[in-house]
């Protein structure tokens, strides 16, 4: 893990502050910092591919996590969510479609696709059956509320912010 060491006569990795137990996922002793470093004090990071934690003390973003991005869209249906077309879609910021939603200002296109996908395939997340048998899920992402919709098959055909207010007729 990145910023350890490995002590070969324990198989431990240490951090600076404290060893970590690649066996078990987690550190041998309480984090130094107490619930600052967050509410487990034996954890790692909540997610090792977004976070790292190398000085055994509190998680940070190892590269803002954006190559950790994932688009579960087709090139269709991102522009479709994205720029709009004739059937609708336009929710990226500033696109200014009128009567659509348009997500924060500061989210970039892979952001938006990102979280469009995480919350279609977030098993903790409750789905409907919408309008000819799609699915519809609703997620919140960073304060957003997002409508996901996705055909039988899985194939994401829609996602937009729903607790933004819509840009005028």
């Amino acid at each position: 893990m990145q910023g350890q060491y490995l002590d070969r006569e324990t198989g431990l990795h240490y951090n600076l502050f404290r060893y970590y137990d690649p066996d078990s996922a987690r550190f041998t002793r309480q984090d130094p910092i107490g619930l600052a470093g967050g509410i487990n004090l034996y954890a790692y990071a909540p997610n090792p591919l977004k976070y790292i934690d190398p000085l055994g003390l509190c998680k940070t973003s190892g590269n803002n996590g954006s190559d950790n991005y994932v688009d579960l869209a087709s090139p269709q249906r991102r522009r479709h969510i994205l720029d709009g077309d004739a059937t609708g879609g336009g929710h990226r910021p500033g696109t200014g479609h009128p009567g659509k939603s348009e997500f924060p200002t500061g989210w970039s296109d892979d952001k938006i696709m990102h979280e469009i996908s995480d919350i279609a395939t977030d098993p903790s997340l409750t789905s409907t059956t919408g309008r000819g048998g799609r699915t519809v899920t609703n997620g919140t992402r960073d304060g957003i509320d997002i409508r996901v919709v996705q055909e039988k098959n899985g194939d994401i055909v829609s996602g937009f912010p729903t607790n933004v207010p819509r840009n005028p007729r």
